[in-house]
């Protein structure tokens, strides 16, 4: 299983993560093209709640995760991210046909998580 903390091998290509390893929440949002508010309803919280001044241990944990998959799938691209932000904006038939983001955005970030990290090698 995937720690929740941010991996000091995982390669930081879209900025998401300052030097220590803390999530950019403004980056994730700007990245996934979506409000505050739009990202906390899919977690089941506020948009207050995503504030870094605000934000709970768990919630910050739950969107380190997301920008962990997020920079998981850049490195695929190496890097490339117009190709990451394609991969998570098209329907996709893993999905059903809907794309990453849509899964993300109706709380089941889960399944995006899963299927990133299924093929990951050992």
């Amino acid at each position: 299983m995937r720690s929740v903390q941010q991996s000091m091998e995982t390669k930081t290509y879209l900025g998401l993560f300052d030097k220590k390893g803390t999530v950019k929440v403004d980056k994730v949002l700007d990245f996934m093209d979506i409000s505050r508010t739009e990202l906390a309803a899919a977690f089941g919280l506020t948009g207050d709640q995503l504030r870094p001044e605000r934000m709970a241990s768990k919630t910050k944990d739950t969107i380190t995760e997301l920008a962990g998959a997020i920079e998981y799938v850049a490195g695929i691209f190496k890097g490339n991210e117009e190709k990451t932000r394609k991969w998570f904006n098209i329907p996709n038939v893993h999905f059903g046909g809907s794309a990453p983001k849509k899964i993300i955005l109706t709380g089941r970030f889960h399944r995006i998580k899963s299927f990133i990290y299924s093929n990951q090698k050992r």
